[in-house]
């Protein structure tokens, strides 16, 4: 089961990472946020996904003490597998009509890279590849939030293909935030630091952030342009495999799905 979504207003401020000063100085902010309320009725929204992937020689560098190159190199292609297939279902029934009562849907889903394996593989899944040209991902991402633009994309949402937990309801939660009015909706990890789902209204003046406390620093600047935000907390979604211990626990559930 997920947390439902929730708004953040000036009445409502939220706890971020970081120091006591940071935290204080974060929840000032908020409270004299002015921030545009979520509409109550749905809109027509046509969203495009991007999940970005590294090359794979660099991929899971953490994890070089329990695993092999090969090993990891076959990990990510194996998550990149499963958050993929989960997404196209949700995309299939979104454009089915069979579990999706709102005017939203997935109508593309594109993977960026740098690495051609990563890249016929999102092909063979039904995505489309995006060639990445930069070595930072930040960089990357503009360069796909052009593309969405470009192709008549509403919303954006990025998931990083580490969240191999993601459920249908992750997906489903994410895209109605957005739904009802969203301007932007952020799922952090586990310890609230980092950024797992960002998914934005297009255009956005938001730039991204991803990197070290990039939870804290995509809230503070939506903030500063005062972007009506929710945060979706989901146990699935916040499991990103970037340590050993993350790994045992993807390892757990992958067994709990087995059962």
């Amino acid at each position: 089961m997920y947390r439902p979504t929730k708004l953040y207003s000036k009445h409502e401020p939220c706890l971020l990472p970081g120091s006591e000063q940071t935290e204080r100085t974060v929840l000032s902010r908020l409270s004299q946020a002015k921030v545009r309320p979520v509409d109550t009725d749905t809109q027509t929204l046509n969203i495009h996904v991007v999940v970005p992937v590294k090359d794979l020689a660099r991929a899971k560098s953490r994890l070089a003490d329990v695993l092999s190159p090969d090993e990891r190199r076959t990990l990510v292609l194996k998550m990149l597998q499963r958050v993929l297939t989960t997404m196209q279902s949700v995309a299939s029934s979104d454009h089915n009509g069979s579990s999706n009562p709102q005017s939203v849907w997935i109508e593309k889903i594109r993977v960026i890279s740098a690495d051609a394996t990563v890249r016929d593989l999102a092909n063979s899944l039904g995505a489309q590849p995006l060639l990445d040209l930069t070595v930072d991902l930040n960089a990357a991402l503009e360069r796909a939030r052009t593309t969405v633009i470009a192709d008549g994309a509403a919303a954006l949402l990025i998931i990083p293909a580490d969240v191999a937990a993601i459920m249908p309801a992750d997906m489903q939660g994410l895209t109605q935030a957005l739904a009802f009015g969203a301007d932007m909706v952020i799922a952090p990890d586990q310890l609230r630091i980092g950024t797992n789902a960002l998914g934005l209204r297009l255009p956005s003046l938001l730039h991204f952030q991803f990197g070290p406390d990039s939870f804290a620093e995509h809230m503070h600047t939506a903030q500063r342009l005062g972007l009506a935000t929710q945060v979706y907390t989901s146990p699935t979604l916040a499991l990103d495999i970037d340590t050993p211990e993350d790994l045992d626990l993807y390892k757990l559930q992958e067994h709990i799905w087995q059962l």
